[in-house]
């Protein structure tokens, strides 16, 4: 919830013109990154939460088969987000279009971890994996 409000007030603050929005998109990728932990234990972040369910669906990203295709999605709309408004060039109060831009990229963030939750509906609603079920 928190990760949401944060990308929601960066839209606010472009709205608004002000140049503190760099912050709020900021604590809103530290709060999807994380701190990370050992790759072979339990993490809470979000951004491992994701890896872990991604991989029960074989949904590793072509280019990047380290992680998976939602992690990568929502990292390089999180990046488009803070390019939006970077503290060196602050878009948001001399671009026309970059609270339009800002919302649609937030949009998509929010879209793409709708899907990660549905994927773990999925997973518990079947009770294994996709990887279980196709190479018993």
């Amino acid at each position: 919830m928190w990760f949401t409000h944060k990308l929601n007030e960066a839209v606010k603050g472009c709205n608004e013109g002000r140049s503190d929005v760099y912050a709020s998109v900021d604590e809103a990728a530290a709060i999807w990154l994380g701190n990370p932990t050992p790759s072979n234990e339990l993490g809470g972040v979000l951004f491992e939460m994701t890896e872990n369910i991604g991989r029960m669906f074989n949904a590793f990203d072509e280019e990047n088969s380290e992680m998976v295709h939602l992690n990568r999605q929502i990292i390089n709309r999180l990046l488009l987000a803070q390019e939006i408004s970077s503290d060196n060039k602050n878009r948001c109060a001399s671009e026309k279009n970059a609270v339009d831009n800002l919302r649609i990229i937030v949009k998509e963030i929010l879209s793409l971890t709708s899907a990660v939750l549905a994927q773990g509906l999925i997973h518990s609603m079947l009770g294994t994996s996709h990887h279980e079920r196709t190479n018993p």
